[in-house]
């Protein structure tokens, strides 16, 4: 049993908004970086497209509210006046949206709806940029009354029961991930009066990564893991999570957080550095990146939940989760076509009794049951 100690208040979570995630992930797809000889090297490459989180807000909006895009008027000369709503902003920007669409990911259910909706209505919208007056004889229709048909059936599929149920399945994953790792971070804490958080991102080259097989990558990831067996820089290494994703341009490449007893080593950034290289140099084969998000994290993250992380700091403890939420929630917004059958979230094994016991206790009794190997009356 674990030794009994007092109640601390539920960590509060701050649930990261659909925007957030948009601006992580535009970031996490253009910016290549790596840590080289104390340096950081960047490579700026092409994002996901921001429109994909433009149809995202689009489609909720559209879905909430029953208006059209565009009043069509007929003069008394026979002429046709179109009046334009609110939604008329989008007809306007569908080049762009249009534009954004690849093969090679799966996105967000209201992005794949709006691309479902393209498909079913074909060539019925009109070409990109036409005019919503313009007027199609095959169909007897002006461009903008295409458009409200579009909206219309973005209507109805997205309160359809189906895709409701497409909806709540994607997010009762990513809240059972979270769940469990947020389980994971508390039974660490419970064990250890503190932890030092280290985050880093490997992957490959950008000469390399397009070579690079789902196969040989998790061979890497695996012995990176199997090696904290025999290699003191893993001494202190109490716990770790991966997230395995692919970007268009990065290819595939892991998120790591390690966590270490904060009562036995220090220094993040120092660590942090090491562990880069240990990828660079010995798991990659040279052709890896590494690159470490604890050298400059007070400046680089607004809110900064890495390095020492105290059991009793709440508010710290709360960002460290909302860094974690992020990676249980990205395949709600982005799944590689790759990826969709291979595991991409992982997390160590829960600490044991010997762990527990050769955690430091916060207080006399704790340790005292320690000691005896009993627990402190409750």
């Amino acid at each position: 049993m674990y030794p009994k100690r007092k109640t601390t208040p539920e960590i509060p979570h701050t649930h990261v908004s659909s925007k957030e995630m948009y601006n992580q992930l535009i970031i996490d797809s253009k910016i290549h970086r790596t840590t080289h000889e104390g340096w950081d090297i960047t490579h700026v490459g092409h994002p996901i497209s921001a429109y994909i989180a433009a149809i995202d807000e689009m489609v909720g909006m559209v879905a909430r509210v029953d208006d059209p895009a565009f009043a069509f008027v007929t003069q008394v000369n026979g002429d046709v006046q179109v009046i334009e709503g609110e939604f008329a902003r989008f007809f306007h920007k569908l080049p762009g949206y249009l534009s954004a669409r690849s093969e090679h990911f799966i996105y967000s259910d209201n992005v794949m709806l709006f691309f479902e909706c393209i498909d079913e209505l074909g060539l019925g919208l009109g070409h990109p940029g036409d005019d919503p007056g313009r007027f199609f004889l095959e169909t007897g229709k002006h461009a903008g009354q295409h458009f409200n048909e579009f909206l219309e059936l973005i209507r109805r599929k997205s309160r359809s029961a189906s895709f409701r149920k497409r909806v709540s399945r994607r997010k009762q994953n990513s809240h059972r991930n979270f769940e469990s790792l947020k389980k994971y971070i508390d039974a660490l804490f419970d064990v250890y009066s503190k932890l030092l958080v280290i985050r880093i991102d490997v992957g490959y080259r950008m000469k390399d990564a397009k070579s690079m097989s789902l196969t040989e990558v998790q061979g890497h990831l695996q012995r990176f893991l199997n090696n904290r067996r025999s290699n003191e820089l893993f001494k202190h290494m109490v716990g770790y999570i991966w997230k395995l994703e692919e970007g268009e341009h990065r290819g595939l490449h892991y998120h790591l957080c390690l966590l270490f007893d904060g009562n036995q080593v220090e220094k993040d950034e120092y660590y942090a550095d090491q562990f880069c290289k240990y990828w660079v140099d010995d798991i990659a084969d040279g052709r890896g990146t590494g690159f470490n998000c604890n050298r400059d994290k007070f400046n680089r993250y607004k809110n900064c939940g890495i390095g020492m992380v105290r059991h009793d700091d709440h508010d710290k403890r709360a960002i460290l989760m909302d860094a974690i939420g992020y990676l249980t929630k990205i395949e709600q917004y982005l799944m590689s076509m790759i990826l969709l059958k291979t595991r991409t979230l992982g997390r160590g094994e829960m600490p044991t009794v010997a762990a527990v016991r050769r955690g430091r206790p916060r207080n006399p009794v704790a340790a005292l049951a320690s000691r005896q190997g009993t627990s402190p009356a409750g």
